[in-house]
Formats: structure tokens, C-alpha cells, sequence
């Protein structure tokens, strides 16, 4: 599912005229001599969308309920606050089935 509004938010913003890169990184790791494939986002964000006027990280949600883990988002990009460009934002994209996605900026 996760792939899936992903792909959304990329239209999305293609839409309203950004260009959109992923910044998920897939790992093989070993787990009890088996290999796995682990996602891992590069700044705490699945994509970074760019415009003339805009440099935006983007994070994207979604649930079946309508309950969002929004503090797990904060951890992660505090991590990266004293990093970030002055002039770059971050968005949170919150999807559920069926429904435009509520966009907040953090």
C-alpha cells in the first residue's frame, strides 16, 4: 500500500508543476541467514520535490482509519533540522482510501 501513495503523491506534485525524486534506498541485509530487503529514507523523507521556488521533503502516510503517527515524523526530520536549507520546507502527506490527501507543513 505504501508503494501505491507514494506513486500518488509523485502525480501529485508533478500536477502542480514540481519535479519529484525518491529519496527511499533499498538495503539487502542478513537476518538469520536469510536476505531481506530493508527501505531506508534518505533525510527522513521518501521524496524531494523541486520547483523554480521551491525545495520540499516530503513524507507520505496513509491509513485505513484516519490515525496518523505524526510525532514519529517529527523525530525522524529533527534529526535533520540543522541541516535543512533556510529556504526549504517539509510536507507531511496524509492519505486514506478514497479521499484527497490532507498536506500539513512542518
Amino acid at each position: 500500500m505504501g508503494n501505491y501513495y507514494v506513486a500518488k503523491t509523485i502525480k501529485f506534485l508533478e500536477e502542480d508543476g514540481y519535479h519529484v525524486a525518491r529519496l527511499e534506498t533499498n538495503h539487502m541485509v542478513f537476518v538469520g541467514g536469510r536476505q531481506i530487503w530493508v527501505k531506508k529514507d534518505i533525510f527522513g523523507s521518501d521524496l524531494m520535490a523541486i520547483s523554480c521556488e521551491k525545495l520540499i521533503f516530503v513524507q507520505v502516510k496513509s491509513s485505513t482509519d484516519g490515525k496518523f503517527d505524526i510525532n514519529k515524523v517529527k523525530k525522524e526530520w529533527s534529526k535533520w533540522e540543522k541541516c535543512w536549507p533556510p529556504f526549504s520546507e517539509r510536507w507531511l502527506f496524509l492519505w486514506e482510501p478514497r479521499k484527497r490527501p490532507i498536506i500539513k507543513l512542518l
